[in-house]
């Protein structure tokens, strides 16, 4: 639990129960209200292992911040869910070297795992809270994060997550950092998880354009081309030749 992770126990084993906790409480409680706290309660142990101030692994501190995506993103936490990935985004610049580029590399990763998730509505409002540290839009991105005089005083119990995401803002960023922030939304919410699957799919395609090619230039010869039938045979082995490509 929380506080063994505190008292410095063997984290992967933690982590291991956390798992399988969060596997249990996501599949196995029919009430939404007591899964809701459980997952909470999981989310708040995770972020203590995360957070550990002492010696834990990288490894095991990896695969507490995947976890802890995915119990945030559970809860629909989508500030929660920015907040680890701006964190790991900043890496390299919080810790410098292999490590720091390692929690960069996550953050990608945890992103391209949102957005397999399908829900469309939660990545937008996570991409929402992530900086997205243009030169044309820096102005705009900070202007948003600071919160309106009528909501300083409602939000003060959240102060927190509120300086986080403004401090997240305002920091200065080397241009490899920035270039790490700009890929994150570009992975979200820019349609790069489309443009991969299709370039997958067009090479590793096997087959052969210049049929459908032959085909049409056939049908053309014999003043076939305006046939409805004809046409649509085409089309039907235009998909079955490039069926689960592209």
């Amino acid at each position: 639990d929380a506080s063994a992770a505190g008292a410095g126990a063997d984290y992967d084993a933690v982590l291991d129960t956390l798992s399988y906790a969060l596997d249990a409480a996501s599949t196995l409680i029919p009430s939404k209200a007591f899964r809701t706290k459980s997952l909470e309660l999981i989310a708040s142990a995770l972020d203590r292992v995360w957070n550990a101030t002492a010696a834990v692994l990288a490894a095991a501190k990896r695969h507490a911040a995947c976890k802890l995506v995915h119990c945030r993103q559970l809860l629909g936490d989508d500030r929660g869910v920015a907040d680890v990935i701006v964190r790991l985004l900043d890496a390299p610049r919080l810790q410098g070297g292999e490590a720091g580029d390692d929690g960069a590399l996550l953050g990608l990763q945890l992103c391209f795992d949102i957005v397999d998730s399908g829900d469309r509505a939660f990545v937008a409002k996570v991409a929402g809270h992530i900086p997205k540290c243009g030169d044309e839009e820096e102005g705009t991105q900070h202007s948003r994060s600071q919160p309106s005089s009528s909501q300083e005083g409602t939000n003060g119990a959240d102060g927190a997550g509120d300086n986080h995401d403004n401090h997240s803002d305002d920091v200065p960023r080397t241009p490899e950092q920035k270039i790490h922030f700009q890929n994150s939304h570009r992975v979200l919410t820019g349609g790069f998880t489309s443009e991969l699957s299709l370039s997958f799919l067009y090479k590793h395609s096997n087959a052969d354009r210049f049929i459908m090619t032959h085909l049409k230039k056939a049908l053309e010869e014999r003043g076939m081309g305006r046939n409805s039938l004809l046409h649509h045979c085409a089309v039907c082995a235009h998909g079955y030749l490039n069926a689960g490509t592209t």
